[in-house]
């Protein structure tokens, strides 16, 4: 399965950037059993920023690891077609070849990687729409590393992001001053950019669809 180029999801954009044939992307079938998520292991690096890193490593001059799909809070770039397996479980053919795999961003910032991590549920969401058995899973299933260690680390972090997968359409379980709170620091980041108008368009897009969402006017 390929995603539609330019087309949105959550709060992101998809970008198409599908490595050819190489080390990484043998383009062996991979069942398509379930869904796994990961953390990068690369903080502040973006969704873009990894599509270098994985195309050195289908080059034969990074690791020997390959993923589906890589997160952030503003994009979803995939890398390889779903009907395909990459190298990303640790687990061998049993993983590898059996399952989806995506690989959310790390950020300090806690909006920007809540973000990150809503933009993955929305992927995962939709790909479960598509057909793909709704079976996600931690990459410490296969391995028992600490992965997706920013989930993780939280409080109930794990069961929080499968309600949001699981959540209906449209609903928004925020509290109002969650709300208040994440606007807050929107609005403060608007004000404070550089004056880059793609990024305060953005910002003012994300602020306008947490207010959709929580059943407040746009502004």
């Amino acid at each position: 399965m390929l995603l539609r180029d330019g087309s949105r999801l959550g709060q992101a954009f998809v970008i198409l950037a599908i490595l050819p044939k190489g080390v990484v992307n043998p383009m062996t079938p991979n069942t398509q059993q379930s869904i796994t998520i990961h953390n990068t292991g690369n903080p502040e690096a973006t969704a873009k920023g990894h599509i270098g890193a994985i195309t050195q490593n289908n080059n034969g001059t990074g690791r020997e690891a390959s993923w589906h799909f890589t997160v952030d809070d503003r994009y979803i770039v995939q890398h390889i077609d779903t009907a395909f397996e990459t190298w990303n479980t640790l687990a061998g053919k049993a993983g590898n070849a059996t399952t989806i795999a995506i690989e959310i961003c790390e950020f300090a910032d806690p909006v920007r990687q809540a973000l990150a991590e809503d933009n993955a549920a929305a992927l995962v969401k939709y790909l479960i729409a598509k057909g793909i058995p709704n079976v996600v899973k931690q990459h410490h299933d296969w391995s028992g590393k600490d992965c997706p260690h920013t989930i993780r680390a939280r409080p109930n972090g794990w069961q929080d992001f499968l309600n949001k997968v699981n959540e209906e359409e449209g609903e928004m379980k925020l509290s109002v001053q969650e709300v208040d709170y994440i606007l807050s620091v929107l609005g403060k980041y608007w004000h404070d950019m550089d004056g880059s108008k793609e990024i305060q368009d953005y910002t003012h897009f994300v602020a306008n669809r947490v207010r959709e969402e929580s059943g407040r006017p746009k502004q």
